[in-house]
């Protein structure tokens, strides 16, 4: 019996090794069948998807598959390419799929690829696929940078909040943050998009600087030369300062200045709830040109879908 007794005590150590490294190796087998099968079926609704042959690891207690030189081009051809990314499923926390993102990163558009810097920039979703996480520290473009990102993606709708943003010329923002949708999923181009009738609704999108707190909402749709127009409300609280910000910053033209402040000054009031006096205006987007209370501020560069 004892002599028994010590062969099941050899034994067992192999056999739990064994159990480990066949569950490990049935789910990075799972795991590369799940991405193949993402990318035919992107790949099936015109996307443009590449990367080196995966590699597996994370033995014991994480399933990964690390792949290199990763590129994500949308019908739309807005895209992303990674030098690294990790795609990981761990025991803790169980049933959640992680990408992380490294190296050198960078956001692909019609006019080429604008380098991203981030730090621990990754993807999330918990399985069943409910949806995705985004979070980043230290993200930066160029003449922009975030000390944080953090958001979720579901179906169509997009929440997102940044941290003490900075921008060229501008007072830094301390918080930004969004939360939109669209009516329908953003598949196929932008062409197909706008002919069946594809909208974007901004529920919230504002920004806190100082004393400074300026909120929109509204809805956006592409014209017939699928460059976006649309109308919203703005409401700005100490806006006399905002004015103030945006002409010292260029961003607003010396001729304009009088007539923003003369606006400021007629149309802002005490808000019901009390508080400082906010500016009520409607905001409207047509033919690249932005207008406040019909009063031009801007035209925009037209976008190239390419």
């Amino acid at each position: 019996m004892a002599g028994k007794w010590w062969v099941r005590a050899a034994v067992a150590p192999v056999l739990v090794v064994g159990l480990v490294a066949g569950a490990w190796h049935l789910a990075t087998s799972r795991l590369e069948t799940e991405l193949t099968t993402w990318r035919q079926a992107r790949e099936a609704e015109g996307w443009r998807i590449r990367h080196a042959p995966p590699t597996r690891g994370g033995f014991p207690l994480q399933a990964e598959l690390r792949l290199r030189d990763v590129v994500v081009d949308a019908p739309s051809r807005l895209g992303w390419q990674a030098e690294r990314v990790v795609l990981r499923i761990g025991v803790t926390p169980w049933g959640v799929l992680r990408a992380d993102f490294a190296g050198a990163q960078a956001l692909r558009h019609a006019g080429g690829v604008t380098p991203v810097v981030a730090e621990g920039l990754r993807l999330s979703a918990r399985l069943p696929y409910a949806g995705t996480d985004v979070a980043a520290e230290s993200l930066a473009l160029p003449g922009m940078a975030a000390q944080s990102v953090s958001g979720r993606i579901e179906g169509g709708r997009l929440e997102l909040a940044a941290g003490r943003v900075e921008a060229a010329g501008l007072p830094p923002v301390e918080q930004a943050g969004i939360e939109a949708r669209v009516n329908i999923p953003l598949q196929g181009t932008a062409a197909q998009w706008q002919a069946s009738g594809g909208q974007l609704r901004v529920d919230r999108l504002e920004f806190r600087s100082g004393r400074v707190v300026a909120q929109f909402s509204g809805q956006f749709s592409l014209d017939r030369s699928l460059q976006p127009e649309g109308y919203g409300g703005l409401s700005v609280t100490h806006a006399a300062e905002a004015v103030g910000t945006l002409s010292e910053s260029g961003l607003v033209s010396p001729d304009m200045v009088g007539p923003l402040r003369a606006l400021v000054l007629l149309t802002s009031r005490i808000p019901p709830e009390g508080g400082p006096p906010r500016l009520d205006v409607p905001i409207e987007l047509r033919n690249r040109r932005l207008m406040a209370a019909r009063m031009p501020l801007a035209s925009l560069p037209a976008l190239e879908w390419r």
